[in-house]
């Protein structure tokens, strides 16, 4: 059983700090409010956090991070977002939670998405908990409002999840 924990260096978390920022101020001047957010935690915050997310994944899997430094606004209703990560013929949506009893979470049905991955962590050192297929995660009836959220979105629990084993080995034969 391989364990799959990744620490960012100091310059992979200032370039993720530049492009959360570079990625929040132009979702906000297409859209004053983010909509989507599921959390009470800092905007900002969710954003850098979910940057080195990514960026994490990438290095798990040893690809290099071409979506990461995409900062442009992305919209799943008109289909320009493809995910996080393209890996062979996945498009990756990757999620983190600071919680170690945390649950994946998506907001929203991404039709381009074909895996939903879920990191642990924070500031720079993440840990893959698993992932699910989208077609798994996108059913009505992990549709809900979890405790602590404010909106409805799709849940899983981690017991729920592709066990990281599991899933790099599928992620590198399909690849």
């Amino acid at each position: 059983m391989g364990t799959y924990q990744i620490q960012l260096e100091e310059a992979e978390k200032r370039l993720c700090d530049f492009i959360a920022r570079q990625r929040q101020a132009n979702n906000r001047a297409v859209s004053p409010v983010n909509h989507a957010l599921a959390s009470k935690e800092d905007p900002l915050y969710i954003e850098k956090e979910g940057v080195m997310s990514e960026l994490a994944f990438c290095k798990m899997l040893n690809t290099y991070p071409y979506e990461i430094f995409n900062t442009q606004p992305r919209s799943v209703a008109q289909g320009e977002d493809v995910g996080d990560v393209i890996y062979g013929e996945h498009c990756i949506d990757v999620k983190v939670t600071k919680y170690e009893t945390g649950r994946l979470i998506s907001v929203s049905k991404n039709p381009a998405v074909s895996l939903i991955v879920m990191m642990i962590g924070e500031h720079g050192t993440y840990r893959l908990a698993g992932g699910m297929r989208s077609s798994d995660m996108y059913s009505s009836i992990r549709f809900g409002t979890p405790n602590g959220f404010r909106k409805p979105c799709f849940s899983a629990t981690q017991d729920e999840l592709i066990v990281p084993d599991a899933l790099m080995d599928m992620l590198t034969r399909l690849s």
